[in-house]
């Protein structure tokens, strides 16, 4: 059977005890060098129904094997196969061979010497089993058949191997099988194989009805069993799975701490065994140590460290044994008796072992070389050596035999076979040369002995000459001799192959043909080449490495004299690194880029002759540390914080090998060149960068001209293109700050506007998109201040000085608009942005400051004109005065010294007033007038409520005053019959002081009007006699402040009309005294149906009330408000044409050009010549109607109502009807009204046409609202509600996209005159996203936009369009023809925003809200158009303002 093959493959020689599993093989593979393996097969001899039912079982093991490969106590699958027998097809598996003894086989041998296995060696056994269940279990496989037959133990190796899995069980998930096995089962099993063990082959019996109490007999073994240990077999082995260990982690835990106390007792006396063992000892004393080793082999005999301990101890008590012999034969050697020497040598040779083996073999070689030689007188040299080996240094004795010269060849010769014996002998003692002088004497004798070796001599010569070669004093290069000794290593290969052949072909013996002794030359060569490969690359990674190895070097190869050169290479190499480690530039760093030149030429021709990496690295590094210096050197006259750390952080790494300190001195730099506020003052070129440092201090602290000296002073300094590029941002930037302070540019929207163009300018395009970009992500104000910091100004600050400078300057002007667009909040946030960005200095900067007072005095002026505007309505006449004293002590009082005039004015005027002085009291209010167009127009705050008051007023008083002379003129004529116009002039003057100024400025007026109403009663009273009426008359003489009544002369002239009267005007009766009847005491009212007041007087006479008489309608008061509603209404359209630009005025304009128109007609009435003959007649002449000559001042807000006040009608300032009156008296009992009241004049309201256009058009700003109504589609483009805007869009939707709104050229040419779509400068809106459709929002549909087309090209446009994206928030983006381009995000107040379009020649800057959007786009067209276009259907936006700039 030894040479029987299975499956062409494996030779077998042993067919093992048959088993479920059918044949177990033990085999070799013929095809793995004869590995020993372990076959299963079916068995062939079988039956097939059998074999099939065994290859199941081979199946199962071959899939558990592989589920569980790698771990070590498995028999690794290492192959499967298929054969065939009896005409069928049967798999197989091959397994590697499990070593050691079976553990079955081992106890029952005990047992059979009535012992037992080791109590920890069983629990270490076990543990490894255990290890193998639970890696098993955690792969749903029960191994289902621990048996003590399945384990092989390998004392020697320490080691387990579990064998036969056909009988394992797959759970797949499951936690028991139908069969009811399962991880229990296992645990089970491990019970009876420990039962199994501690009873010596004993057969575990347990009751199926176990209780709780249950406990496994161990018979009579039990007395040696530790109670502890029996319970954790009783637990495993519980008949009841309940009450069984749950896990075999479980289990394995409890049997670990059993075992750990018998562990610490063996690794406790194992370390009393090594500790004695490091002491020389005695013979007794090392018996002493092997009894202690005895009890840890007791408890576990294959423990390795043990066994090692033990092997020491005996190789120790071998050479106490042979010690004295060996010196015996000492003196022998070394007085070269070499046959005595042998034959102690030899008999010290049986006893011998471990290394005193080795070393008396050595000498016994030796004695017998020297016995057969011919050298006489011996060498020293030799002698030498062998006391060497004696003290145990044989690689240095070989060293010394290899670098002695000696002229006798025989001696030489000599040598290199006792050096050779060395190497053969210690194996840790590689020789090149001596194992080839071998080799090439044993072929010599092969070729005297007619062996036809003549290649072999040739190629062993080649080998030889070779190795002389490489032994070259001048030359150190590692490259050569790695190279060298490679190809050597490579020729000895090649070698070895030819001599195997000469060798099996004269069937030659290692003694004829030494093949060993080449092995050791391959082994030497190679190692060499190891050797130098490491000192070449290692030689400044690791010197005490590559020194080591070139020791190695030189004692392999002694004869080699090119180590000598190498070592005073490594030497030199040595003392420059050494000088670098200590290096440490120059206070200024001047000769830091000279040193890094120089360091990188000295280490060039160590590169060439090493191939270190290190080394190339640090060349290398050099390199890069100068690149990264001069890096250094540009970023830090930049300002480029990041850069320049950057820089010096490379520079740090790449130099860090070479020189520590520098690397040091570096990271030092780089700490200052964080925490330094101007890092240009460590610049290398120290003009340069000490002027840009100062600079941008002077320009922090405020000191501006000195900057901007500094600035051009860097300039000329400037060497680079870099360099002037950061030279100039210092210096434009200082002088634009400086000049926009300087000219009061904070005063000036337009200069600051001027100015913040051209600080964009000075932006990067990197860092307008950083600052875009951090403002388009920030939701809030708070959310951007609270990141600004970090986000932003840390940003800036690790770029350049100059781009936060930069940035405070544009947040700073941001500011300064928002603060003259009354945004005093957004002016404020500016400002704290502003702060944030220059640091330290922000808060005290000059500009800062600035901002800050303008803030204060516009917060002081909003005040003032919140406190004026309050001023809207007689509520407010009382409060007037505390107003006064307010402004007064208002911080901006000077900027208000004439708000506080107008209301000084106004003050007089009211007093004035209720005197009856009218005239006096309208050129006061006209004073007032002018003082608030100064103050509006100096202080730029906008009085729109307090002007309308005032100009009310102003209206009010010119009205009364031409009632007054109205009613002066005909109480001058002295009528004998009173005129109506009298009565209704008094009642008017009441009614409209009492609405405009308040009850309490009308009491005189009212006196006036009641004296009237008194004397006219008394007057017309037809029932009195005339002494009655002259007595009542002189009553209200007396009544009277001396003569003040204006109609004093008329009721003068009513006296002597009543004195020249009959007594009794009433026809003859029979009565005593005349009487007028009941009914005909009737109160005739006037034309107003306005009945007088009757004196207490009268009231008493007539025994009854006014308000018990009845009283009639008040048409004649219809007819004149209607009159004087269209006046009204005149006036307005007249001062819309005359003050607008030839379209239709908006509601602001339309108001603002009435008061305008109102003002110049009152200011006509006031200037008008008091005593100017009045015509008498029937008929007026009309009153006359001023054309306004100044232009009215811009309103932005709508005329807001007063507060408190109850609208009342007025009446008509300019446009005054006279009244004809036709009085007839008829002498009756009955009173009939003959007065009629007829209007002689009533105005018909025109428009003015537009003036004419000069030849070079209009200029300026300009309304677009109006014309646009012009081009408009009608239902898409309507007047809002309250007049306030334009409505533009509709809800429903549409098929079309966009509706865009243009105006044509010739409308504009038109409108303005003068080709004036070419001369547009700058497009302006104000526009409202006012309502949009939701689900447009998804489909990003909800978009708007402002454009300026090509007038010849339409396509060609640019402009800004907005996509909302959510409540308030808004994508910005610029538009060129059809191509949108996103820009940034903003959040919108109110969904509202100011688009600005400015054109500068080709190009057009966009802005919103006063923020530009992106760079300028080209749009190369002469003439352009202004546009607007909003998303048709489903969008609707609010034009509130449309204007454009025209040069």
């Amino acid at each position: 059977m030894a040479g029987s093959l299975f499956d062409n493959r494996y030779r077998y020689d042993y067919i093992y005890p048959r088993g479920r599993s059918g044949e177990t093989l033990r085999a070799e593979d013929t095809h793995d060098g004869d590995r020993p393996v372990v076959i299963k097969r079916p068995a062939p001899q079988d039956a097939p129904p059998i074999r099939f039912g065994q290859e199941v079982s081979i199946l199962n093991e071959r899939k558990a094997l592989t589920r569980l490969a790698g771990h070590p106590v498995i028999t690794a699958l290492v192959g499967s196969g298929q054969f065939t027998t009896g005409g069928m097809a049967h798999q197989y598996i091959v397994m590697e061979r499990a070593e050691g003894a079976i553990v079955a086989d081992l106890v029952l041998e005990l047992a059979g010497r009535g012992e037992r296995l080791p109590e920890l060696e069983m629990l270490i056994i076990i543990d490894s089993l255990l290890d193998l269940l639970f890696n098993a279990h955690a792969h749903d496989i029960v191994y289902n058949d621990v048996d003590a037959k399945h384990l092989f133990w390998d004392r020697d190796a320490y080691h387990l191997k579990v064998i036969d899995w056909g009988n394992a069980i797959f759970l797949e998930g499951d936690e028991v099988t139908a069969q009811g096995i399962s991880r229990q089962t296992d645990i089970f099993q491990v019970g009876e194989l420990l039962y199994f063990i501690l009873t010596g082959g004993g057969r575990l019996e347990v009751p199926r009805d176990a209780g709780d109490e249950f406990r496994v007999n161990f018979g009579h073994d039990a007395e040696h069993i530790h109670t502890r240990l029996a319970s954790i077999v009783s637990r495993a082995a519980h008949p009841n799975p309940r009450l069984r260990y749950g896990s075999i982690a479980e289990l394995r835990k409890d049997l670990a701490d059993f075992r750990a106390p018998l562990e610490r007792e063996r690794n406790n006396i194992l370390g009393r065994v090594n500790d004695r063992l490091r002491r020389d000892l005695s013979k007794d004393e090392l018996h002493g140590v092997l009894k202690l080793l005895d009890n840890i082999f007791a408890l576990d005999p294959g423990f390795p460290p043990a066994k090692v301990a033990r092997e020491e101890v005996l190789n120790r008590l071998s050479d106490l044994e042979i010690e004295a012999d060996l010196d015996a034969a000492r003196i022998y050697l070394e007085s070269a008796n070499w046959g005595r020497a042998i034959s102690v040598l030899e008999e010290l040779a049986a006893r011998a072992r471990g290394d005193s083996a080795q070393q008396i073999d050595l000498l016994l070689d030796w004695s017998r070389l020297a016995n057969d030689s011919n050298v006489r007188p011996f060498p020293h040299t030799i002698l030498d050596a062998i006391a060497l080996i004696f003290e145990g240094h044989p690689d240095r004795a070989a060293y010394r035999l290899l670098t002695e010269n000696q002229q006798n060849e025989g001696a030489r010769s000599l040598q290199l076979l006792l050096a050779e014996r060395i190497s053969a002998r210690l194996t840790d003692v590689l020789l090149l040369r001596p194992n080839l002088y071998r080799l090439e004497i044993a072929l010599a004798q092969l070729a005297a002995d007619g062996v036809p070796v003549a290649e072999p001599r040739a190629a062993l010569a080649e080998i030889t000459r070779g190795l002389d070669r490489l032994s070259d004093p001048d030359d150190a290069s590692l490259i050569r001799l790695r190279d060298g000794y490679t190809h050597i290593a490579d020729q000895i290969n090649g070698l070895g192959h030819f001599l195997e052949t000469v060798r099996d072909r004269h069937s030659l013996s290692n003694p004829q043909l030494p093949l060993s002794a080449l092995v050791r030359a391959l082994n030497a060569g190679m190692a060499l080449a190891d050797n130098v490969h490491v000192v070449g690359k290692q030689a400044t990674g690791s010197p005490r490495d590559a020194l080591g190895a070139l020791d190695s070097c030189r004692a392999i190869d002694p004869a080699n004299r090119s180590w000598e050169a190498v070592r005073k290479m490594l030497g030199g190499l040595y003392e420059l690194l050494g000088a670098y480690q200590e290096y440490v530039p120059a206070a200024d760093a001047s000769d830091l880029e000279a040193w890094l030149r120089q360091t990188e030429r000295e280490l060039q021709p160590y590169v060439e002759r090493l191939f270190d990496e290190t080394l190339v690295g640090m060349v290398v590094g050099l390199r890069m540390a100068g690149q990264a210096w001069q890096a250094y050197a540009d970023a830090v006259i930049q300002g480029n914080r990041s850069a320049a750390t950057m820089a010096l952080q490379q520079a740090t790494e790449s130099i860090s090998t070479v020189s520590p300190s520098l690397a040091g001195w570096l990271g030092q730099l780089r700490g200052i060149i964080n925490n330094a506020t101007y890092i240009e003052r460590h610049a290398l070129y120290g003009a340069l960068g000490r002027a840009l440092a100062d600079g941008w201090e002077n320009f922090d602290r405020g000191r501006l001209p000195e900057a901007e000296r500094l600035g051009a002073t860097a300039v000329e300094s400037s060497r680079s293109e870099a360099e002037r590029f950061a030279a100039q941002r210092l210096r434009d930037l200082s002088e634009l700050m400086r000049d926009w302070l300087e000219r009061s540019g904070i005063a000036s929207v337009k200069a600051t506007q001027a100015t913040l163009t051209k600080v964009e300018l000075l932006y990067t395009a990197d860092e307008i998109g950083g600052r875009d970009n951090f403002a388009a992500q920030m939701p809030t104000k708070e959310t951007f201040l609270k990141a600004m910091g970090k986000g932003l100004v840390d940003v800036f600050a690790r770029q350049n000085t100059a781009a936060n400078r930069i940035l405070y300057t544009n947040y700073l002007l941001f500011g300064v608009l928002a603060a003259h667009d009354d945004n005093i909040d957004d002016a404020r946030f500016w400002r704290d942005c502003a702060v944030k960005a220059l640091g330290e200095f922000g808060a005290r900067h000059p500009a800062t400051r600035s901002l800050e007072e303008m803030l204060d005095r516009r917060r002081d002026l909003i005040a003032a004109a919140d406190l004026l505007n309050s001023i809207s309505g007689s509520h407010a006449l009382p409060s007037i005065e505390s107003s006064r004293r307010a402004l007064e002590e208002n911080p901006s009082a000077r900027s208000l010294a004439q708000a506080t005039y107008s209301l000084r004015e106004i003050e007089a005027a009211a007093r004035d007033w209720s005197d009856g002085e009218f005239r006096a009291a309208g050129i006061k209010l006209e004073n007032a007038i002018r003082a608030i167009d100064e103050i509006e127009n100096g202080a730029g705050v906008t009085l729109t409520a307090y002007r309308a008051f005032v100009m009310e007023l102003l209206g009010g008083s010119a009205e009364l005053h031409a009632a007054a002379r109205r009613m002066s003129n005909i109480i001058e004529r002295k009528p004998d019959q009173p005129d109506p116009a009298v009565r209704m002039a008094h009642r008017q003057m009441v009614d409209v002081t009492a609405r405009l100024l308040g009850t309490g400025y009308a009491a005189t007026l009212r006196t006036w009007a009641e004296t009237y109403d008194s004397f006219l009663n008394v007057y017309t009273d037809h029932t009195l006699r005339r002494s009655t009426k002259l007595t009542r008359l002189n009553d209200l003489f007396r009544a009277l402040f001396i003569d003040r009544h204006p109609a004093y002369s008329l009721y003068r002239h009513w006296y002597t009309v009543t004195e020249g009267s009959p007594e009794f005007p009433a026809p003859p009766t029979d009565e005593p005294m005349p009487r007028i009847a009941e009914e005909a005491d009737v109160t005739v009212p006037d034309d107003e149906g306005y009945v007088p007041r009757r004196t207490q007087r009268e009231r008493d006479d007539a025994g009854g009330d006014d308000d018990a008489r009845p009283r009639r309608g008040r048409p004649g008061l219809l007819i004149i408000g209607g009159g004087l509603l269209l006046l009204i209404v005149a006036v307005i359209v007249i001062g819309g044409g005359i003050g607008g630009s030839g379209g239709t005025p908006t509601p602001d304009s339309a108001l603002i050009a009435a008061q305008s128109q109102t003002a110049q007609q009152v200011a006509a009435v006031f200037t008008e010549d008091a005593t100017a003959d009045l015509v008498p007649s029937e008929t007026a002449p009309p009153t006359e109607v001023f054309t306004a000559t100044q232009t009215a001042p811009a309103v932005i807000d709508t005329l807001p109502p007063r507060r408190n006040e109850t609208p009342t009608p007025s009446y008509t300032p300019s446009i005054t009807p006279t009244w004809t009156a036709s009085p007839t008296f008829t002498a009756s009992n009955t009173r009939t009204p003959t007065h009629t009241f007829t209007p002689s004049n009533t105005p018909t309201a025109t428009i003015t046409p537009s003036p004419t256009l000069p030849p070079e058009g209009l200029r300026g700003e300009q309304n677009l609202l109006p014309s646009a109504l012009l081009a408009a589609n009608p239902e898409l483009y309507t007047l809002g509600q309250d007049g306030t805007y334009w409505r533009m869009g509709v809800g429903s939707p549409s098929t079309n996209p966009v509706y865009t709104l243009a105006l044509p050229a010739d409308m504009l040419d038109t409108t303005f005159g003068n080709n004036a779509a070419s001369r547009i400068t700058s497009v302006e809106a104000l526009i409202e996203l006012a309502t949009w459709n939701p689900p447009l929002v998804l489909d990003n549909a909800v978009y708007f936009g402002v454009m300026l087309q090509a007038v010849d090209d339409p396509a060609q446009m640019v402009g800004v369009q907005l996509n909302l994206i959510s409540d308030g928030v808004f994508n910005i983006a610029q538009r060129v023809g059809d191509d949108v381009t996103l820009i940034a995000q903003r959040s919108l107040n109110g969904n509202q925003a100011r688009i600005r379009l400015t054109r500068d020649n080709n190009l057009v800057a966009l802005y919103v809200n006063n923020e530009q959007i992106g760079a300028a786009l080209e749009l190369d067209q002469p003439e352009v158009l202004p546009a607007i276009y909003v998303k048709e259907g489903g969008v609707i936006i609010h034009i509130r303002a449309w204007e454009v700039i025209l040069r």
